[in-house]
């Protein structure tokens, strides 16, 4: 019986070629994810209730734990009272301001990270 033998060459560069494919992909991505992050914050701002002006000063964006993750949030020292005025109290009806926000700019968000990838795939 005959044996046939075939050689391929290049694989280590092919593999080289992918991490860095997947290296730029999860840069573009975490890019895309922040500026998404970004575009809700404004929306955020713009609906937040203000009284004092702390509540909205406080909205802000920030890089989540894991990769291609990021966190509007509101609140802290500043502005405690942060969930109780997007969810409201027993004694105080809810004035949501983040949900309707990210509501408002899913559509874009998801845009972003499609055009990222469809760049990438280019």
């Amino acid at each position: 019986m005959a044996a046939v033998e075939i050689e391929v060459g290049g694989i280590d560069a092919l593999v080289r070629k992918f991490d860095k494919v997947i290296d730029s992909l999860k840069d573009e991505l975490q890019e895309a994810v922040m500026e998404g992050a970004d575009l809700i914050q404004n929306i955020a701002v713009e609906l937040v209730p203000v009284r004092t002006g702390r509540l909205r000063a406080s909205i802000q964006v920030l890089p989540g734990d894991r990769p291609m993750e990021a966190i509007v949030r509101a609140g802290g020292a500043s502005a405690p009272y942060a969930r109780h005025v997007e969810y409201g109290t027993r004694r105080m009806s809810a004035q949501p301001y983040m949900r309707p926000a990210a509501d408002a700019r899913r559509d874009e968000v998801v845009a972003l990270i499609r055009n990222s990838v469809a760049k990438l795939l280019r």
